[in-house]
């Protein structure tokens, strides 16, 4: 099996197919114009050049793992200054391709590895859960309330509710089954599982704890640590996953979602 990338996936916002299909055509034409600059210094610092590839179907962009995204929120840039914007991002040798995307009035220029496809991440990550949770308990209720939890303290702040999201609920479960059953305790991934699942892509943020035996407890500790705070009340975040297994707990933050 390839090595597939969980990237964060998108919104996609309702518009009219022409004024979509039009100003996403002008954007991918100022973008093509820009990747001559852009693979200029990528080979200046050594690195192989990028492929642009003008994805914009819906199901591609939101099975797709992408590193790293600038939004431009009008068509009034010139091939010069699009470089410019993202000149400092262009040194990480992981990047392979660039594509753009339209949403939430803005247009998104994403550099990315590789495209997977979501019954191919399903899978994958499918057969990690099962590895994981063999004989491992985890906790509907814990977990729904530690979400509860997070989102009084969030209100009391008049900070918009998290979202428990499907995908950061699995990988937050695999990440607490796998520091009890591998008896570790980090933000780190054991050295045998796809790091990349738990730490590296999909996600931005991650509170651990290990010992608490309520989710009251734990929440407590969380808002008590300056860290582990300032990610459950950041307004950025929209969804969670949220992870229990034998007072192992994971908190997962993201500002987009993987569903469709």
């Amino acid at each position: 099996m390839r090595n597939l990338k969980v990237l964060f996936a998108t919104f996609f916002v309702v518009l009219s197919l022409n004024s979509y299909a039009s100003g996403i055509d002008d954007f991918c034409v100022i973008v093509k114009e820009a990747m001559p600059l852009i693979n200029q210094e990528r080979a200046r610092l050594g690195l192989k050049p990028l492929e642009f590839k003008n994805v914009v179907n819906k199901e591609e962009v939101k099975s797709s793992a992408y590193r790293f995204w600038i939004s431009f929120y009008s068509l009034n840039y010139t091939s010069q200054g699009i470089f410019k914007s993202v000149e400092d991002k262009l040194n990480d040798e992981r990047y392979t391709y660039a594509f753009v995307y339209y949403s939430d009035g803005a247009y998104h220029l994403c550099f990315a590895e590789d495209i997977m496809l979501a019954d191919e991440f399903n899978r994958y990550i499918a057969s990690w859960y099962d590895k994981i949770f063999e004989d491992l308990d985890y906790s509907d209720s814990f977990e729904a309330e530690v979400l509860r939890l997070v989102n009084i303290e969030r209100a009391k702040r008049r900070i918009a509710p998290l979202e428990m999201e499907e995908h950061l609920h699995i990988t937050a479960r695999i990440k607490a089954g796998e520091m009890k059953k591998y008896n570790y305790y980090g933000h780190g991934s054991f050295p045998d599982l796809p790091d990349y699942l738990i730490k590296r892509y999909y996600f931005i943020g991650e509170n651990i704890a290990k010992g608490q035996t309520t989710p009251a407890e734990v929440v407590k500790a969380w808002m008590n640590s300056p860290g582990h705070k300032a990610n459950i009340l950041n307004p950025d975040y929209a969804y969670i996953g949220i992870g229990y297994c034998k007072r192992h707990w994971v908190q997962q933050f993201a500002y987009q979602s993987f569903k469709p």
